[in-house]
């Protein structure tokens, strides 16, 4: 069905495996990994699993990896993205396909670009976390910073979502047609037909980085160096964030502003993407750039060493940052947050911004919240106005529960509680109401009761992924099919064609393609009907006969056999399924729907459903191992 091979799996487990158990917690989609045994790791990564379940394109045809929800989450600068949640193979899988493509994909950018992504498929390295690279990032922007005189900074408008997924894979000369129409499908699907975000994944940031900026990036290099007014230059990337650091004699900036802006502006259109105007900065002395570090940072970013935070930070350094935020107007935005309360935590001796900062102290100082007036202010922020953990609300919600305190931590679920039942929540507390379950592991039922009606896909998935190790409910859950022998029958889920055509069936009824899901769903009925006859004995063959239940009469009479139906119910049924696939554009030369104007959608979804009902049926009786 595909072409990814075990080492591309294989690395991608270890890549989420790779990620330090005290990051995979604090995140909503790597916590299920959190909860795996040694025994589920190496389930996981064996051979078996791979090769039955993955390369055969059977969990393609699970609905709990084609069941995608809705999330919104705050990012580092305050504002909300929506993303989409996915379940854990699927998240796995992501990842797996960028680690085959990075396996052949040949770059044409050249040595004057470094590209860094969330996520680092180095050999010793390798892992699903944006830290490693993030840090080797931040150096390299120090190095920079030495090496030349003025840098030129900007990103993408909505960068996700303006990548074309289809261009993408075009970009991929080296990955065959049908592995790239499924990875394309699956993205789509997940996306609503666009390129989704998925909170965190390693998979996606390579490929939107790496892959799709390739030519955008190459173009930019050549150009640049057609301008001779620059002596030299080194871009740096980190996912849609661009510096580009210059070596002029001309002190004409203005000029070189201009010629370099309007550059990006030109190729960014050719490759349907978008400037971000208002995030841009226009060449500037890279002494002004906030990366240049002290050797304690440089030693923590590049030899991970720790930082003594004692040194630069004291206990009153987070006295006076919840002195600001409990005298900032609820009703302040994020700039003014940065701008007057974040700010109280930069220290010029060691650079990094504050939200970095705040992040260290949360997480490396735990027990500076339990300090007798750190916490009293904390308990004034939770119960004067809890919405102000908004601003860095993961970072704010561990340090809430930090303190230990048992009153400050109900008056936190109190004010949740009552602002939910009084239905006055909003998208702020549905964010502060998940951190907080993530940081707590999920350990609160009452708090799990108050989510909205409309989140009951989340409702679904913590239950099924962030309560228990999903390795042992996947194999308790899995489909199992028996002959008339009481003998598994593994053909059904081994049929990598059925799983495809299966697989496309969903994909189009996600984007709701009636008449392409009919298609592929017709001919996922015929072959799987084929199964069930080579399965209950019907037919006597040395294997199932996949072309003799392509026709109406055949297809009548097998199923007339098995007794689950009403003769008249089937011969109804499966005529109309194949008058519409006889005049179905997508499937035949025919194409009488184009000319019958008075056939709907819903005749057709009807259809379809009444196939679906039969598949069902038949799933049922496969799966009854004592059914004679």
């Amino acid at each position: 069905m595909i072409t990814l091979q075990h080492q591309d799996w294989e690395r991608a487990v270890n890549m989420i495996k790779n990620i330090p158990p005290s990051a995979k917690n604090k995140y909503f989609q790597t916590f299920p990994f959190f909860l795996l045994s040694e025994t589920s790791w190496e389930e996981l990564l064996s051979e078996n699993f791979f090769y039955s379940y993955i390369k055969s394109g059977e969990f393609l045809t699970y609905q709990e990896n084609l069941s995608f929800y809705d999330r919104t989450i705050q990012k580092s600068h305050g504002a909300y993205r929506q993303t989409r949640i996915v379940s854990p193979i699927i998240y796995i899988f992501l990842i797996a396909i960028a680690s085959q493509v990075e396996r052949i994909y040949v770059e044409k950018r050249t040595n004057d670009m470094s590209v860094y992504f969330s996520g680092s498929f180095e050999k010793e390295k390798n892992t699903a976390h944006y830290k490693q690279s993030y840090n080797t990032y931040m150096t390299e922007l120090n190095a920079c910073q030495e090496e030349f005189d003025y840098y030129f900074q900007t990103d993408f408008s909505t960068f996700f979502h303006l990548v074309d997924t289809d261009n993408l894979f075009n970009k991929i000369d080296r990955l065959d047609p049908k592995s790239a129409l499924v990875y394309s499908s699956l993205i789509k699907m997940i996306g609503q037909g666009r390129m989704p975000i998925v909170d965190g994944n390693s998979g996606l940031s390579f490929l939107n980085t790496v892959v799709y900026l390739d030519d955008f990036d190459k173009e930019i290099i050549d150009s640049l160096k057609t301008i001779v007014e620059i002596e030299s230059f080194k871009l740096v990337r980190y996912v849609d964030d661009l510096h580009i650091f210059i070596k002029c004699a001309n002190k004409d900036l203005d000029f070189l502003n201009y010629k370099v802006y309007n550059l990006l502006c030109e190729k960014a259109t050719k490759h349907h993407l978008e400037i971000n105007s208002s995030k841009t900065k226009s060449f500037t002395p890279t002494s002004e750039l906030s990366t240049k570090m002290n050797t304690d940072l440089y030693n923590f970013f590049v030899y991970n060493e720790d930082v003594d935070f004692e040194q630069y930070f004291s206990k009153n350094t987070l006295i006076e940052f919840l002195d600001k935020l409990n005298n900032m107007s609820v009703n302040a935005d994020f700039s003014e947050y940065e701008k007057e309360v974040l700010y109280t935590l930069e220290n010029p001796e060691i650079v990094s911004d504050g939200s970095y900062i705040l992040n260290a102290i949360v997480y490396n100082k735990s027990t500076w919240s339990q300090d007798y007036d750190i916490k009293n202010k904390i308990s004034l922020l939770v119960n004067s106005n809890y919405r102000k953990l908004r601003y860095s609300a993961k970072a704010l919600i561990t340090l809430v529960l930090n303190t230990r305190d048992g009153d400050i931590i109900k008056g936190l679920l109190n004010n949740l509680f009552t602002t939910f039942k009084n239905g006055t929540n909003d998208i702020i507390d549905e964010i502060i109401l998940i951190e907080y379950l993530v940081q707590r592991k999920f350990n609160h039922k009452d708090l799990m009761t108050i989510l909205k009606a409309d989140d009951h896909g989340i409702k679904e998935y913590i239950k099924a992924y962030q309560t228990s190790d999903f390795i042992k409910s996947l194999e308790k859950n899995k489909v199992i099919f028996y002959t008339n022998q009481k003998e598994v029958y593994p053909l059904i889920s081994k049929d990598k064609i059925l799983n495809f055509i299966y697989f496309r069936a969903k994909y189009f009824e996600s984007l709701d393609l009636v008449l392409e899901s009919f298609a592929y769903y017709k001919n996922y009925f015929d072959r799987f009907v084929a199964h069930a006859m080579f399965c209950t004995g019907i037919d006597s063959g040395r294997k199932p006969n996949y072309k003799l239940y392509y026709t109406e009469g055949k297809l009548i009479d097998g199923l007339k056999q098995l007794n689950f139906l009403s003769s008249d119910e089937i011969t109804k049924i499966i005529n109309e399924a194949h008058k519409i696939r006889n005049s179905n554009p997508v499937s035949h030369s025919s194409a009488g729907l184009l000319q019958n104007e008075d056939f709907s959608r819903y005749r057709v979804k009807s259809s379809l459903n009444d196939l679906k009902i039969i598949i069902e049926q038949l799933s049922t009786l496969l799966q009854n191992k004592n059914r004679l």
